[in-house]
């Protein structure tokens, strides 16, 4: 989260490259398998995991590698996670009639080592399990 300025492999900014067109790329790999297996009494699913911070994001199709713009760690992270909320949006318009079924959701705020975020932050187990 909040990544210092970097390129993935293929030359995609990294929260870009890594929170979004990664899971582009393994849906679209298990997207055959997730629909022979969908039936009406058990829906396949594509779970987003996407963040709150996507409310300060915008996602700007020019410059989606923050190329011409300055690069801002928050934005890139924030347009990332909006980009993960459309494409569950889409997976689930395009696919729910095959009983194919997408959703994402915020797992909540992450223990970290700064005790001002104890109060208010879930344990890495409590978090991974609001996805389950």
């Amino acid at each position: 989260m909040a990544c210092p300025e970097g390129k993935t492999q293929d030359g995609f900014e990294l929260h870009f490259g890594t929170n979004h067109l990664g899971h582009f790329l393994l849906f679209h790999l298990l997207k055959d398998a997730l629909l022979a297996s969908a039936s009406p009494s058990f829906n396949s699913r594509a779970i987003s995991v996407s963040s709150s911070a996507h409310r300060a994001g915008s996602i700007n199709f020019d410059d989606l590698m923050f190329e011409k713009a300055e690069y801002d760690p928050m934005a890139a992270y924030a347009q990332s996670k909006l980009a993960n909320i459309h494409f569950a949006n889409e997976i689930d318009r395009r696919y729910q009639d095959r009983n194919l079924r997408a959703m994402s959701l915020h797992p909540g705020s992450i223990l970290k080592d700064d005790p001002a975020f104890v109060a208010m932050s879930k344990t890495p187990a409590q978090g991974a399990a609001t996805a389950v």
